[in-house]
């Protein structure tokens, strides 16, 4: 005869599969919140290992000492005559637009190119991760452009009003200028990716070149000294037009500008619009 079953035990065993069961999901709960306060400390010392507030230069946005960003974009905007109208609205909207392609750690450096070097105005201002990543900010057009002008918004301003003030000076040493971008230590070839943006009517007129009088050439001795390797190097030429200057801005001066720098290894591409074929939405000017 099957044995009777003995239903006085069953409350126990319930009770015991009960507490076996709550035991269980206590012990995942305890290893779930386990979990997610070892990866909020990984968090934070990523955090802390790429962003310490000590260590950034508040009216630049950039490390203190950086010699080598990630990224270098370095812009020439010619001063030696003013930039007026649309032209300096270009202008504007070519360094907002460098600005918002830097990739996280790049820097921008807007350089005014003056008959002389030491009178130069230089702005610089960097795009770095400072943790907002996490919920896109960095890429937020809105968000990016509020640091923008925070930073760099002042002396931005004042460097347009020279622009647009300025007056016609003696020599424009164009050629000089882009050669000495290669000299400086945060330009050099340990940073990865380097852009140089020239904004300029390209009528170079120094003591060792001048397109005055002697057409689109440089003599051996021009060229051995404003020689650079300039490989790598990806360089945008932005045209200004002038009518004063029909005579000499022809298809042959843009060509010996593209050609001078190929030859020295840059990418080059020249013209008069901003973009220059290039999609101004793009999070970076790499890949």
């Amino acid at each position: 005869m099957r044995p009777r079953h003995d239903r006085r035990y069953v409350p126990h065993r319930a009770r015991r599969r009960s507490r076996e069961k709550t035991d269980a999901q206590n012990r995942l709960g305890i290893i779930l919140i386990g979990l997610g306060v070892a990866v909020l400390l990984a968090a934070g010392i990523g955090f802390a290992a790429t962003y310490h507030p000590s260590d950034i230069d508040r009216t630049t946005g950039c490390p203190k000492g950086n010699q080598a960003p990630a990224a270098h974009t370095l812009i020439l905007v010619d001063a030696t005559d003013k930039l007026a109208g649309a032209q300096l609205s270009n202008a504007r909207s070519v360094i907002q637009t460098e600005y918002m392609w830097l990739p996280m750690g790049g820097q921008l450096t807007v350089r005014s190119l003056t008959e002389d070097p030491e009178a130069a105005k230089e702005i610089v201002i960097c795009r770095l991760d400072d943790g907002s990543h996490a919920n896109s900010m960095t890429n937020n057009p809105k968000a990016v452009k509020h640091r923008f002008d925070r930073t760099a918004g002042t002396k931005l301003k004042a460097l347009y009003a020279e622009l647009e003030n300025a007056p016609l000076q003696k020599a424009s040493p164009i050629l000089e200028a882009a050669s000495a971008v290669f000299d400086r230590p945060d330009f050099a070839p340990n940073v990865e990716a380097r852009r140089l943006v020239i904004i300029s009517d390209f009528a170079q007129h120094s003591g060792i070149a001048s397109d005055y009088g002697r057409g689109h050439r440089l003599d051996e001795h021009a060229r051995d000294y404003l020689a650079r390797d300039m490989s790598g190097v990806e360089m945008r030429l932005h045209y200004v037009s002038r009518p004063e200057l029909r005579d000499l801005q022809t298809a042959a001066h843009r060509q010996f500008w593209q050609r001078y720098f190929e030859d020295m290894g840059a990418h080059v591409a020249l013209g008069s619009n901003v973009l220059i074929g290039e999609d101004p939405s793009k999070d970076t000017w790499i890949g």
